[in-house]
């Protein structure tokens, strides 16, 4: 979880500093799914995004 939060926060603060504002939720998906991904786990959206959303 602490690599999924950090790369969720750096997705954040880059997108803050561009000016080129995503909802949290997008970037939190989009991060788990980078995470996953680099552990060798097939992980879509919709499942990601369940993730992200039961820890709202």
């Amino acid at each position: 979880m602490g690599e999924w939060f950090a790369r969720m926060l750096h997705g954040s603060l880059v997108a803050n500093h561009v000016r080129a504002f995503r909802p949290f939720g997008t970037i939190g998906v989009e991060a788990l799914g980078v995470v996953a991904a680099r552990r060798g786990i097939r992980l879509d959206e919709s499942a990601a995004a369940g993730v992200v959303a039961g820890m709202r």
